[in-house]
C-alpha cells in the first residue's frame, strides 16, 4: 500500500546565525536536509512504522434524558418504520432490565430499537438514554466523508425523535473504540513508554500488560452557553487476532477508547436536537486530535 505523506511543518535550522538546513515534519517521519562542506546531508527519522494503522471499530453518540414513554406499541413502531426506512433502519425490540425500589429484583421491560440489516447501525432507546452506534466492519479509519454521512444520519434521527416526543437531553456523549495495529516489537515498547514512566521493576523488560487512563475537563460554548466537558481516553495493550486466507494471524497492538461527554452534575434538560449537531462538531474535533496524535 502506498501512502502519501503530508507536510505538517517546516523549521529552519540555524546555528550561530548560519542557516544549516531545514527540518521537514511529515505524517510519519522527519527529514533534515543540511548542506555542509559541499556535501548534501539528509537525515531521516521515522516517528512510527510506515505500516502502522489506526482503525475504527465503534462510533456512538448518546443523549441522556427521560424516554420512558417511548414504548414499542403499534403506533410508535409504525412511526419509526416510516421515519427511518430511507436509512435502512428497521424497528425492533430489546429487553431493558429495571429495578423499582423497594424491590431488588430486576424486571425486563420492552424498549424500542432500530437496526440496519447488516447490524452495522443500531439505535437503542432506553428509558434514560438514546444511543446511536455505528460499528465498522472493515479494517479502516473512518474518512471525513464517511463521518459526515454518519453524523447527518445521527442528527436526523435525534431530530425526528425529539420533535415527535417533545424531548430534550440532560447530557450528551461521544464514545469511540479504535485500534492501533501493525506495530513491531520496538514500536510497541516505544508507544507504551510515551505514555508512562514506570518504576524500575517494570522498566527492565517489555510489559506483558499495560493500560493508562487520561482525563481532562474543558469548556466550550454550546447554544450560547459555556458547557463543561469530560475528555477521557483509555489506552491498553491488546493481543489481536485476524483471519487472513484461512489462517489466524497474531499481533500486538493497542485499543484506544474515548469518552467525551458533558458533565453529569448539570441534570437540566437543555439539549434540543440542534445542540447535538454542535456537540458532534466540538467532540469530533477533540477526538480527531486524540487519534492523530497517539502514534
Amino acid at each position: 500500500m502506498h501512502k502519501t505523506a503530508h507536510i505538517k511543518c517546516l523549521y529552519p535550522l540555524i546555528y550561530e546565525n548560519t542557516l544549516l538546513g531545514n527540518l521537514v515534519m511529515l505524517d510519519n517521519l522527519a527529514i533534515c536536509v543540511i548542506i555542509k562542506g559541499g556535501y548534501l546531508i539528509i537525515i531521516i527519522h521515522l516517528s512510527r512504522g510506515v505500516n502502522t494503522m489506526v482503525i475504527d471499530r465503534s462510533y456512538k453518540i448518546s443523549a441522556f434524558g427521560s424516554y420512558a414513554d417511548i414504548v414499542p406499541d403499534t403506533d410508535i413502531m409504525m412511526f419509526f418504520l416510516e421515519s427511518f426506512k430511507e436509512y435502512g433502519l428497521v424497528p425492533s425490540i430489546f429487553q431493558e432490565l429495571q429495578i423499582t425500589p423497594p424491590s431488588t429484583q430486576p424486571v425486563a421491560v420492552q424498549r424500542v430499537a432500530l437496526l440496519s440489516r447488516d447490524s452495522r447501525k443500531q439505535v437503542s432507546i432506553s428509558s434514560n438514554r438514546i444511543d446511536f452506534e455505528v460499528k465498522a466492519q472493515d479494517d479502516i479509519k473512518l474518512s471525513s466523508d464517511q463521518l459526515t454521512i454518519i453524523n447527518h444520519e445521527i442528527e436526523h434521527c435525534f431530530q425526528v425523535i425529539f420533535e415527535k416526543f417533545n424531548k430534550k437531553s440532560t447530557r450528551l456523549a461521544l464514545n469511540t473504540e479504535s485500534f492501533v495495529v501493525n506495530l513491531n516489537d520496538a514500536e510497541v515498547n516505544q508507544f507504551m513508554s510515551k505514555y508512562t514512566n514506570p518504576i524500575s521493576l517494570y522498566n527492565t523488560r517489555p510489559l506483558d500488560e499495560w493500560n493508562t487512563r487520561l482525563m481532562v475537563r474543558k469548556e466550550s460554548a454550546m447554544s450560547g452557553i459555556n458547557e463543561k466537558f469530560n475528555i477521557i481516553t483509555i489506552l491498553a495493550k491488546a493481543n489481536m487476532q485476524k483471519q487472513v486466507g484461512g489462517e489466524i494471524q497474531q499481533s500486538v497492538g493497542f485499543t484506544v477508547n474515548t469518552d467525551i461527554n458533558t458533565i453529569a452534575e448539570n441534570a437540566v434538560p437543555r439539549f434540543a436536537y440542534t445542540s447535538i449537531k454542535e456537540f458532534i462538531e466540538i467532540a469530533g474535533s477533540w477526538w480527531d486530535t486524540i487519534i492523530s496524535e497517539i502514534g
